[in-house]
């Protein structure tokens, strides 16, 4: 009877992992299969989505960022960023206005650099310390 269970064990474990296996491997080439639009849907009745790839893309549109709650929204690497601009001339190029709010946070060297309005006068960190531009 003792050699009946271990092997009906063996069996239910076998064709457990055999389950799996196959269904992982169902999961991979469903997976490696896929590949994304490359013409607009018929009647223009979807966006086209923007794709990773080296080809510079443009959407008409909003494009929100971060709706998950991540810990950094936007993430640039390389190049340059220009807000109004089409040609940015630095890092961040801003064409117009810049607003700037209150940081509550305290001045410490990771922050030396950064902008704050703050009780009426726009503020710059030194890395140690809060200053009145």
């Amino acid at each position: 009877m003792g050699h009946d269970i271990r092997r009906q064990d063996s069996y239910r474990s076998k064709l457990l992992a055999g389950l799996f296996a196959a269904a992982l491997f169902s999961c991979m080439a469903q997976a490696l299969a896929w590949t994304g639009p490359s013409t607009a849907p018929s009647s223009n009745n979807a966006s086209i989505p923007l794709n990773a790839g080296g080809t510079g893309q443009s959407k008409v549109g909003a494009l929100t960022l971060n709706t998950g709650g991540a810990t950094y929204g936007l993430l640039i690497p390389y190049g340059k960023v220009g807000i109004g601009t089409a040609n940015p001339a630095a890092s961040l190029s801003v064409a117009g206005g810049v607003q700037f709010g209150d940081d509550a946070a305290t001045c410490v060297s990771a922050k030396a650099g950064t902008l704050r309005y703050h009780s009426q006068a726009l503020q710059y960190c030194d890395g140690s310390s809060w200053t009145s531009i």
